[in-house]
């Protein structure tokens, strides 16, 4: 199986909450701004954005817009403009990704006073365009799968309703997502909750019983088609 290689390696906000405008380095810069170790540390101060961004990740990994009636609460927020914020701009949140030997960016834009987003992203040797088309791998593994990102891009809110939840089965969901196997799992009992080999066992013990029972009646049955077939056999000769 092959491997790949994908971390994002910048973050851009733009008027977006109380950012004002925090570019990340162009891509293609030798230098990046995130770890190569596989881990980085993102410190916000309280109430200036930080859970905003994880919803925005998620967004931007997925292609999966924001509900329209929660757009409005990420207009820029703060009161001044000499840092370049402009409160009645567009917000706008860009992510820099590398995946394998490809760079590429997405970016989201959204429209607080019409309540719309739209997606735009950059690839190398295709440049800027309109809608959300990363690479086929990356599309491939997040496209759509909101479950399965809100795994991967953690926060500390999502983490505490997992704990606290019952009867729920985000893991699993997100498991099935990504690797195509959600017909597989209605096979197998999970949660309590019986799988179809499970249902189909029942409805075999109504007809032929079980345990020793059943060992008897399906030798029966076996027998009677037995003497039926060569019935049908000499009616036919």
């Amino acid at each position: 199986m092959a491997t790949h290689n994908l971390r994002i390696v910048g973050m851009k906000w733009r008027n977006m909450r109380n950012f004002e405008h925090l570019p990340h380095q162009k891509l293609g810069a030798k230098k990046l701004q995130f770890s190569k170790e596989g881990w980085s540390l993102l410190q916000i101060q309280n109430n200036y954005g930080k859970t905003s961004t994880m919803h925005l990740l998620r967004s931007v990994f997925t292609g999966v817009k924001m509900p329209k009636n929660k757009i409005k609460g990420y207009r820029y927020r703060q009161g001044r403009t000499d840092w370049g914020g402009d409160p009645e701009a567009k917000s706008e949140f860009s992510v820099m990704l590398s995946l394998d030997d490809e760079d590429f960016e997405i970016t989201t834009i959204l429209d607080w006073k019409n309540m719309s987003q739209v997606f735009h992203t950059y690839r190398e040797g295709h440049g800027k365009r309109p809608g959300w088309n990363p690479p086929e791998y990356f599309r491939a593994l997040f496209e759509g799968k909101m479950d399965f990102a809100e795994l991967l891009i953690l926060d500390g809110e999502k983490a505490r309703t997992l704990n606290r939840s019952h009867g729920e089965n985000t893991i699993g969901r997100a498991i099935r997502q990504v690797t195509g196997l959600s017909s597989i799992c209605d096979l197998i009992d999970e949660n309590g909750e019986e799988g179809k080999i499970t249902e189909l066992i029942k409805d075999l013990e109504k007809t032929v019983g079980s345990g020793g029972k059943k060992t008897s009646t399906l030798e029966n049955n076996l027998l009677a088609c037995i003497e039926h077939r060569e019935w049908a056999e000499g009616e036919r000769d």
